[in-house]
């Protein structure tokens, strides 16, 4: 087992670009400007469920994929684990799911830093916990993380366009993956919201993000958001490659995939 577990991490590794360990602040904006939050994986999955490490390595190395919040959060978690650091995967509560989003705390010099690389969100370091409240901002996107009522207890925010649109409440507890069970078969079930749109996220280096919501390139760069529609799967495909720069990433099959479910995303 041990072996096998080198082999898995050493080629995870491998994919973020690393021989050896860089530090946690270069492994933390190596993993979110290099794997995409999308849910691609998830509307072309054989069934609902989490990915083997092995499938989500494979979609980071072949296909140009990542996953959503359980899967990047969850296996990243795993990584550091194995790199030795001191973490552990946490819960964040929304809408009354307390499994409804998954991040890291990892605890270094006797520092406790919260770690999200699966939010599509531009959280490109570690943030210290003992330097709350944080304010990021980013085009129409703001996202706020502070303290909350309990000890070791915080809350992180989502606003868009001044609306906030989802309030995370995150504690202490550590998790395992299996916890998180529930949601993640819900939200994978071909029945579910989540696999009736198109969602891909790439953060950049310089502040830069580009996202396809539906048929929406949404673009935030110096912090200004422009939107643009998209026609047809010829200008989807092109947006995916030239824009977020995801070359291998299977988009006709995911187009394909939500029309197998009822959806047009072009139908506007």
């Amino acid at each position: 087992m041990l072996q096998d577990a080198d082999r898995l991490f050493r080629r995870y590794m491998q994919a973020l670009g690393w021989l050896g360990d860089p530090g946690l602040f270069e492994l933390v904006r190596t993993h979110l400007i290099k794997v995409p939050v999308e849910n691609v994986s998830g509307l072309l999955a054989d069934k609902p469920g989490l990915p083997t490490i092995e499938a989500f390595l494979d979609g980071i190395g072949d296909r140009d994929l990542g996953g959503d919040a359980f899967t990047i959060n969850g296996y990243f978690t795993e990584l550091l684990r194995y790199l030795d650091y001191d973490v552990d995967l946490l819960s964040g509560e929304a809408e009354g799911d307390p499994f409804a989003h998954a991040m890291i705390r990892v605890v270094e010099d006797g520092v406790p830093y919260l770690v999200d690389v699966g939010l599509g969100a531009p959280l490109y370091e570690p943030i210290p916990l003992t330097s709350l409240p944080l304010r990021v901002e980013s085009g129409d996107w703001v996202y706020t993380l502070d303290h909350h009522g309990d000890a070791d207890t915080f809350v992180l925010t989502t606003a868009v366009c001044g609306r906030t649109t989802r309030t995370l409440v995150i504690g202490p507890t550590p998790r395992k993956v299996e916890d998180f069970t529930p949601t993640i078969l819900r939200l994978s079930s071909g029945d579910d919201p989540h696999l009736r749109h198109l969602r891909i996220t790439r953060v950049f280096a310089a502040s830069r993000i580009v996202s396809l919501m539906d048929a929406t390139l949404v673009t935030t760069h110096h912090n200004e958001t422009t939107r643009r529609p998209i026609e047809d799967l010829e200008a989807l495909s092109s947006a995916v490659v030239e824009e977020l720069q995801l070359h291998n990433l299977p988009i006709a099959e995911a187009v394909r995939a939500l029309h197998a479910r009822g959806v047009d995303i072009f139908a506007g």
